[in-house]
């Protein structure tokens, strides 16, 4: 017998084409047999006939990923396990669909290592067909595709897994796309991802993009951090990271990707992290404004959205308010003081409070004497009648200064770590 299967491989071998390869492998198997690439699109099937059968019934429609044979795999979580499975293996009933399935992975050598290129599946009717014969088959027929594989120039693939690519494409789209196939990719997907999650957003500086363009930009991205499933939707290049189980791994994880593509000295922008991939549109928009936010200011090479959470919400509530609207009736009285007398009286108060009264800050930012200050806070408060203690004053105060620096806020540098901040130099 397998002196047979070598003659009948060692023909088509030779003869060439992946639709002979399938008829051959029928004719020894005796069950509809599908070749997919590594990016789960259809190759080649054999025979053409209907056996009611979900991923049978996509490549019948035609063309495209079969997203029915990614739901399969991932609703069991079963994918790392099938792409570093050796030769051929079987996937029983229950964890593939209604049948169980002989899977080979067609492996092709790439620079001194292996490469999962494709997949060939055989469709059985019951575990009693799954004989070990059928499997050595399945290893031997991979072994023999590889080279129709290398001859159609398919067995490189730079270990990005363009399946998914799409998928997380359609997840960012997802805020306008939300039918009946996208909701059941993302009920699957979410099966595949661990808990908690942040967006990163890249562009390139603006002074920059006229060197290189955001598609030549994201090809590079993608061989060079090709683990993460870059993403390019609209305007920006998006990284989804998973499985953070801490505020050190959130770090650990942002500062990886920011150092390994350095060499663009792209601007990023980073959501917060969150647990629920269902609300992923959510915070792809807090990575938009904190991109888009880090886009201002040529020191920063990337912001954490908590980090410019209040200058949104300042920017919001400054459209839709005057200065009338949120201004303390106190600092309005120093303000017209000021202005009559050429003092300083609500600018002394301000930089206190947004110090959160610390006297050394303040003598810092003021460049006055101690005693100058003490002296002043005496009559801002006789003139006021102010409780710096009572702690809605002070948020009124400090809700005040943000919206009046809404149009030239200064981003602080505080949240960066002490060796990121020596790092960026």
């Amino acid at each position: 017998m397998r002196e047979k299967w070598s003659s009948a491989l060692l023909d088509v071998v030779i003869s060439g084409g992946f639709q002979r390869y399938a008829e051959v492998a029928y004719e020894f198997l005796g069950f509809p047999v599908v070749i997919f690439n590594f990016e789960f699109r259809h190759v080649a099937h054999y025979p053409d006939d209907d056996i009611d059968d979900p991923v049978w019934d996509t490549l019948k429609k035609g063309g495209g990923i079969c997203f029915p044979l990614i739901e399969r795999i991932n609703d069991n979580g079963i994918m790392r396990y099938v792409l570093q499975q050796k030769g051929a293996y079987v996937l029983k009933e229950g964890e593939y669909g209604e049948h169980p399935r002989i899977v080979g992975n067609i492996f092709s050598e790439n620079d001194d290592s292996e490469e999962v290129v494709g997949f060939v599946d055989v469709f059985c009717h019951s575990p009693a067909d799954v004989t070990k014969d059928r499997i050595d088959f399945v290893a031997l027929f991979c072994r023999a595709i590889s080279i129709e594989f290398r001859h159609h120039n398919m067995h490189k693939t730079n270990y990005i897994n363009n399946a998914t690519v799409h998928l997380m494409t359609r997840f960012f789209a997802g805020g306008e796309q939300k039918d009946a196939q996208y909701l059941s990719l993302l009920e699957s997907f979410k099966k595949s991802l661990k808990a908690n999650f942040a967006i990163l957003a890249m562009q390139q500086p603006r002074a920059q993009e006229e060197h290189l363009t955001l598609l030549n930009l994201y090809r590079r991205v993608l061989t060079i951090i090709p683990e993460y499933n870059p993403v390019l939707f609209k305007s920006a290049i998006y990284v989804l990271c998973d499985n953070i189980s801490s505020g050190k791994t959130f770090s650990a994880k942002c500062y990886k990707i920011f150092s390994a593509l350095k060499t663009w000295k792209l601007k990023f922008g980073v959501s917060n992290l969150f647990s629920d991939i269902g609300e992923l549109h959510i915070y792809q928009c807090q990575a938009d404004y904190a991109l888009k936010t880090a886009q201002t200011d040529e020191k920063l090479r990337y912001i954490f959205y908590n980090n410019c959470m209040l200058k949104r919400i300042t920017e919001i509530l400054h459209e839709q308010l005057s200065e009338h609207d949120y201004i303390h009736p106190g600092l309005q009285v120093l303000r017209e003081h000021d202005a009559q007398n050429g003092t300083e009286y609500a600018k002394t108060l301000l930089t206190f409070i947004m110090t959160g009264q610390s006297y050394i800050k303040t003598l810092k930012k003021l460049h006055i004497h101690r005693n100058t200050l003490s002296y002043r806070l005496d009559i801002i408060k006789n003139m006021t009648e102010m409780d710096f203690d009572d702690m809605a004053t002070c948020t009124q105060l400090s809700f005040y200064y943000h919206l009046s620096q809404t149009q030239t806020v200064s981003l602080p540098s505080t949240f960066l770590p002490d060796d990121e901040k020596s790092r960026d130099g």
